[in-house]
């Protein structure tokens, strides 16, 4: 049960006899003061039309009641003792009321007194000095009354036959709340109900002073009714005793508490001899002797109440709807040949629907309730019209007198100049003057203001093209003649749009959105200048950003609104919250048997990740941050599938993994030697290898590694070369060390010298394939003997000469060829 005052939940105290709501119970807009039950001196219907609104505490009474208005008492119903005649003094500043059988009684602001009424009963005029202009509460009961003092006493005069103004001396302070019933009164103090009044030997007791324990604690409410009493419990439960078969049914006796009224209720009301209970979610429960009509509760009474008050055999309430009402006796007069609108008076909520009754000769009724049409003859016109809503029908009769017009030339009503105008913002006035007339425009030199349009029913409308800063004349003419009029008129450029929203809200995944961006200054259209709207989420011209919201995160964005003045940039962002969703797609990067493997799943908003179906590989394993790590132990392909949570909900990703073996290495180190200027081939190999690569070192000049290991080229510097080949494949690398020697040319190498018949043949192996041998001879190869001389390149070998000279010595050179 929602958490409410004391005071707030008594709007009554007792039955007839009940004490009123103070304003704060009553806030809110648009609630009405309605009534229904036992109506013999029209307390129930009709309440007054200025009551039906704007009522902040209100009092059922015997046969009357009680309202304050704008600080000011209104009294209706029975009036036999003066109870309904409100004095002066409680026209102004009234809080508070409580009605009485015969009297009336007012609280001002400032704790000041006022009672009238109760003819036969002078003591209630004798208002004691302790609360005649300090009082903070009052109660009204049969012929006696109660009010508490600011330190909580209570204090009682009227009539005392039996007892009830006798007040124990336990109730001198701390008291909170009061109530005044028949012939007792009652007293809230520290969450405990006490009474006092009849004796337990008097015929009427009916036990009402023997407070059940339920009644001793957490109680913030009491109401006292003829013969019964009710307190209403902290936890939204009632207690109900008193009389229990005073209507002559021992199962539903005064104090018979209904099971819907027994727990929910915050406030509650007892009347003469029947109670209302008012529950925290708007219904009312009526029970007892409901013989006046009290049961069964109007529709528009059923929920949505904001007040309740019990009075002698009727209820009344602050219902949130209300039947129609039509509050008018007359209708405006009409004229011959001249057009009449008017609306039909009515109060209702929802709003009412009409539709006519019998015949409406020259006049039409909406269903909106607007009359019109043309009379063209004098006469009272009678027409009959049903009103409705959900909550009630009402049917009333009118009649519309029509007097013959008397022609006149028109009068301009409207004046100069004119309400401004904007460029390209829709504009409309409408001109008014008197004799019905017709419109029309004149140029006055300056033209017309571009893009509006006059009708003859004098709408001047349309959306301005352009700036105007002059005047026109306007014409009104009827069968007496012509008016002329000029009218100033000013259509301004609109200053550059200006952003009023500052901050956009929050959204959720899977709930609606719909925010507008408010833009000053009349844009023509606003747009996505840069950035991106939450997935699901689409701008329309007019700013409002709609949709529903389908991936979780903060998205920053700008928009450009622009007019004829210029354009305005604002940025953005928008938050939105849901489920975690997955970045992190399948297959996931391979593994490789033996090899640490780490990847970290990515799903934006996540909070925790399990594993929720499949099998990692083996060696393998995922923390609840979604991190794989480990090194597996076995090749396959694995499927499985991870879950991702936040306190908005789940999403589910099946991955795979797969897991292999490195290449390995099969060519070894060092590799064959190569030679200087050689052609030079040599492919390494690695099982499991798709590509090899150069890590590290230096190839021999000369020399290209190829992506399928091929080692190949034309060395072209000596030396011993070190450098580290990788083998790739999808689960990863491996890396060798390689050696390689570049050798350098190789001499060529004489095989065979001799003579024969005259003829010297030479004979020689070149040992380096590419370079050609030259031949020199000497006769003396002493230190001082002759030079050596060039032979010649020899094309094959053996090299002839005839008659060499003797001695003679050779030598082979090796040279770059050609």
């Amino acid at each position: 049960m929602k958490h409410i005052q004391a005071a707030l939940v008594v709007c009554t105290v007792a039955g007839w006899l009940l004490g009123g709501a103070p304003a704060e119970a009553l806030g809110g807009e648009g609630p009405y003061l309605m009534a229904w039950g036992m109506n013999g001196d029209e307390q129930a219907v009709p309440v007054a039309t200025n009551l039906l609104e704007g009522v902040s505490a209100f009092s059922a009474g015997w046969y009357h009641n009680l309202a304050v208005k704008d600080g000011r008492v209104w009294a209706w119903g029975n009036n036999t003792n003066g109870q309904c005649t409100v004095p002066v003094l409680a026209q102004s500043e009234v809080v508070d009321v409580a009605a009485g059988q015969s009297f009336s009684l007012a609280r001002r602001d400032s704790g000041l007194l006022i009672l009238w009424g109760g003819s036969g009963i002078s003591a209630l005029s004798n208002i004691p000095s302790k609360v005649a202009t300090s009082a903070t509460k009052i109660a009204a009961g049969a012929w006696h009354a109660l009010a508490l003092t600011g330190d909580g006493e209570v204090v009682a005069w009227g009539s005392n036959t039996y007892g009830q103004c006798t007040v124990p001396a336990e109730l001198s302070n701390g008291v909170s709340e009061i109530s005044a019933g028949l012939h007792y009164s009652m007293a809230l103090k520290d969450g405990a109900v006490h009474v006092f009044g009849i004796p337990g030997s008097q015929s009427e007791a009916y036990g009402i002073r023997d407070v059940p324990e339920a009644a001793s604690n957490d109680v913030v409410a009491i109401s006292a009714g003829a013969y019964h009493a009710l307190a209403l419990k902290a936890d939204g439960t009632v207690v109900s005793w008193g009389a229990e078969d005073f209507i002559g049914d021992d199962d539903e006796g005064i104090d018979y508490l209904p099971e819907e009224a027994a727990s929910d209720v915050e406030a509650i009301s007892a009347g003469y001899l029947f109670s209302m209970a008012l529950k925290t979610d708007g219904n009312l429960v009526v029970w007892g002797a409901t013989e006046n009509d009290q049961t069964p509760v109007p529709a528009y009474a059923e929920n949505g109440l904001t007040g309740i008050s019990a009075g002698f055999g009727h209820c009344l309430v602050m219902s949130a709807v209300m039947p129609p009402r039509f509050v008018g006796t007359a209708l405006p007069f009409a004229y011959t040949n001249q057009p009449y609108s008017t609306a039909v008076p009515v109060i209702a909520k929802p709003a009412a629907s009409f539709y006519p009754a019998g015949n409406w000769s020259w006049m039409s009724l909406s269903e909106t309730g607007q009359i019109t049409g043309t009379p063209t003859e004098t006469g009272a016109y009678s027409v009959t019209m049903v009103a409705s809503n959900e909550f009630g029908q009402r049917t009333n009769t009118y009649v519309v007198q029509v007097f013959t017009a008397q022609q006149v030339l028109p009068v301009f009503i409207t004046t100069s100049p004119l309400l401004g105008g904007t460029v390209n913002v829709p504009y409309e006035v409408q001109f008014e003057a008197t004799g019905g007339p017709t419109f029309s425009w004149q140029n006055a030199g300056s033209g017309f203001p571009p893009g509006l349009e006059l009708s003859e029913e004098g709408v001047l409308s349309g959306t301005p093209s352009g700036t105007f800063n002059s005047y026109f004349l306007v014409l009104a003419s009827n069968i007496v003649g012509v008016t002329t009029n000029p009218f100033t008129l000013s259509v301004t450029n609109p200053l550059p749009p200006a952003f009023e929203t500052d901050v956009l809200p929050d959204g959720y995944v899977g709930e609606d959105y719909e925010e507008q961006v408010v833009v000053s200054q009349h844009p023509d259209v606003i747009e996505l200048f840069g950035g991106a709207l939450p997935d699901g989420l689409v701008l329309e011209e007019d700013g409002w950003i709609m949709g529903t919201p389908e991936r979780a995160g903060l998205y920053e964005f700008e928009l450009q609104a622009g007019n004829i003045s210029g354009v305005t940039n604002r940025s953005f962002e928008i938050m939105i919250f849901g489920p975690p969703y997955f970045v992190s797609t399948s297959p996931l990067p391979f593994g490789a048997v033996g090899e640490s493997y780490t990847f970290e799943l990515d799903a934006p908003y996540a909070e925790e990740f399990s594993l929720v179906g499949g099998a990692l590989p083996p060696g393998v394993s995922m923390d609840e941050d979604g991190v794989l790590t480990g090194a597996p132990t076995a090749d396959g392909s694995f499927e499985f599938t991870v879950r991702a949570t936040n306190e908005y909900g789940y999403a589910d990703a099946e991955f795979e993994l797969r897991v292999g073996n490195l290449p390995v290495f099969t060519t070894v180190s060092p590799l064959t030697d190569g030679r200087l200027e050689v052609p030079y081939e040599l492919v390494i190999v690695a099982t499991g290898a798709d590509s090899f690569g150069l890590q590290l070192g230096a190839l021999p000049p000369g020399l290209l590694l190829a992506a399928d290991g091929t080692l190949e080229g034309t060395p072209t510097t000596v030396g011993n070369y070190v450098f580290t080949v990788q083998a790739f494949n999808d689960y990863g690398w491996s890396a060798k060390e390689f050696d390689l020697g570049i050798l350098g040319r190789a001499s060529p190498r004489i095989t065979a010298v001799g003579m024969s018949n005259g003829v010297f043949h030479l004979g020689w192996t070149n040992l380096h394939p590419v370079g050609r041998v030259e031949l020199w001879q000497a006769t003396d190869i002493r230190e001082g003997g002759e030079d050596w001389t060039n032979q010649g390149v020899p094309e094959l070998s053996p090299w002839t000469t005839n008659n060499p000279p003797s001695p003679s010595y050779y030598r082979l050179r090796l040279i770059d060829p050609p």
